[in-house]
């Protein structure tokens, strides 16, 4: 299992321009993006959670969220 450490935020971007496979962070917990749900309160986000569990994530039209990249260590 990776730790929070392992991943570092590369960007921000509107929920919007999300897409399958990319990996976010929301209060310290990194989720991969599965499926977007576009509402009428804004956006609904099913991710994956470090465990592999599904989970529904919603945010208002117009949010900012932090994409994310494994750390690469050389060693």
């Amino acid at each position: 299992m990776l730790t929070m450490e392992e991943y570092k935020v590369v960007d921000r971007i509107l929920v919007n321009y999300l897409e399958v496979g990319d990996l976010i962070k929301i209060k310290q917990e990194v989720f991969q993006v599965i499926n977007l749900l576009d509402t009428s309160d804004g956006w609904d986000i099913i991710v994956l959670d470090n465990y592999d569990e599904t989970k529904t994530i919603s945010v208002p039209d117009g949010s900012y969220l932090k994409i994310v990249m494994l750390e690469e260590y050389e060693g």
